[in-house]
């Protein structure tokens, strides 16, 4: 029992104020398993507190739901419902988490970060609360889906919404079902007499929303030389309304987005596809096409700086200004085809300006519209970088879609 009392006292002082709920029907049998951020292998510890990571890229709470089927009769029940602040770790994960469980093969783990402090409401609109009805968790017999499956959260800018502030730290999730060997005794043994089973890989939690980050650079000096003050942007077609609080991927996802590899679990399959971000190197990715939406309806976002977010970029300072707080959208599927289940997305970008020459109060609004190039997908936990290039009545724009990084990117320069 040493090595789990070490694993304990590991979590009790990584987290603070845990709201255990546990039902222990065998203390003789423990399980095992590491919480992660897809794109978190990459960071290193001791950057862990670096304030240049944002907020976003962190996770403020973890609540953890382990919910097991009865061998016999087939009926679900909640064994384990808890929530870590990650206060003391910096906004990282902690290491492994123990639970006692009991001896029962099948098993169904959901993973929550940052939705203490979201709004998160059920199909018919009414507020739900993940702390205190267990039932929610608890899969339908008939089609296997937990209420919770259907929780939705809102992505609008304002009070009392997920990304009100677009340096919040943004909703995550993943469910993950695991299945135990069928006789204890094949289950190994840690200490004197306790087995552990250690979920083989870490669990991913997925970002429930895209990002968008823009760059612009004033490149008119060649040209006839102004000066540019960038209002803001608009991206249309975007989903209107909530989104699902955990991705409502069909279950032959691998049809349309033909995965290289043989992966089943497309949260695994993601967590692939975010290494490549880390890796520098091979930027092929596959997309996600089989996910539905709570709202077929789309709308047009529109992103304004204020008199204190506004961006001068002048001709003669050579300077590439990036709007360092990015925008957090809800994810989105507006099909270039319209019916089709797989292919590139579209969407169109305005970007709105003041330009001028000497005299700011003679200067003129323009507005550049954009198709945004090389979208296949905006599904969650995605990252749109635009590099916004000005060159006197026209604009250059070129976009990195991929998935979510917490470094920054290496945009292409343009050619």
């Amino acid at each position: 029992m040493a090595w789990l009392l070490v694993c304990g006292l590991f979590v009790l002082t990584g987290c603070e104020k845990p709201e255990p709920y546990r039902v222990v029907r065998n203390d003789a049998l423990y399980l095992s398993l590491n919480a992660a951020l897809p794109d978190e292998a990459d960071v290193p510890a001791a950057k862990a507190g670096d304030a240049r990571y944002l907020a976003s890229d962190k996770i403020r709470s973890l609540r953890i739901v382990l919910v097991s089927q009865s061998d016999d009769n087939g009926s679900w029940t909640v064994e384990a419902n808890e929530c870590y602040t990650l206060a003391n770790t910096g906004g990282y994960m902690p290491g492994d988490l123990i639970y006692a469980v009991s001896h029962t093969r099948h098993k169904r783990i959901y993973l929550f970060g940052n939705c203490e402090e979201t709004v998160l409401r059920n199909a018919a609109g009414d507020a739900v609360d993940l702390r205190t009805d267990y039932s929610v968790f608890v899969p339908d017999a008939a089609t296997g889906r937990a209420p919770v499956e259907d929780f939705r959260f809102s992505c609008e800018r304002g009070a009392g919404h997920a990304t009100a502030n677009r340096d919040a730290y943004v909703p995550m999730s993943a469910v993950y079902q695991i299945e135990l060997p069928a006789k204890i005794e094949d289950i190994p043994v840690v200490g004197n007499s306790s087995h552990v089973y250690t979920v083989p890989k870490p669990l991913y939690l997925i970002r429930a929303v895209t990002k968008f980050t823009a760059v612009y650079e004033n490149a008119t000096a060649d040209r006839a030389p102004v000066n540019i003050r960038v209002r803001g942007w608009t991206v249309s077609k975007v989903a209107k309304g909530s989104s699902y609080l955990l991705a409502r991927v069909d279950d032959k996802w691998r049809e349309t987005t033909k995965p290289a590899g043989d992966e089943t679990d497309w949260q695994y399959w993601l967590a692939g596809e975010a290494a490549k971000t880390q890796d520098k190197g091979d930027r092929s990715y596959e997309w996600m096409y089989a996910y539905d939406l709570p709202e077929p309806e789309h709308e047009d976002y529109v992103c304004a700086y204020d008199s204190t977010d506004y961006y001068n970029i002048y001709h003669d300072s050579k300077q590439v200004l990036s709007d360092i707080r990015p925008v957090y959208l809800p994810e989105s599927k507006n099909s270039v085809a319209a019916g089709t289940a797989a292919g590139p997305q579209s969407y169109v970008l305005k970007i709105r300006t003041w330009e001028w020459e000497d005299d700011y109060r003679l200067g003129r609004a323009m507005t550049y519209t954009l198709t945004l190039p090389e979208c296949q997908s905006l599904f969650r936990n995605t990252n749109v970088y635009l590099n916004v290039k000005f060159l006197g009545d026209a604009v250059s724009l070129q976009a990195t879609v991929c998935p979510w990084e917490r470094h920054e990117v290496d945009i292409p320069a343009f050619e």
